[in-house]
């Protein structure tokens, strides 16, 4: 049986520590993650969408996130 994803919309993560974390899979749409430390962070699968703020500089596709409306 597979474990379900997390479902995070719209969270408010600014400067939250993802150092290394586990997200693949997450659905990120809506969330705020501007100044998280996502190094390391596994984000293969991972959705996003235009509302969802990432760190300056971070580009969610180079680390497998997708982008999903």
């Amino acid at each position: 049986m597979q474990k379900p994803n997390a479902d995070v919309r719209e969270l408010a993560a600014v400067g939250a520590d993802f150092h290394g974390a586990g997200l693949a899979g997450a659905d990120l749409r809506g969330a705020d993650l501007r100044g998280a430390d996502l190094g390391g962070a596994v984000l293969a699968g991972v959705k996003y969408d235009r509302e969802t703020g990432w760190p300056v500089g971070f580009e969610p596709g180079a680390h497998g996130a997708r982008m999903e409306e």
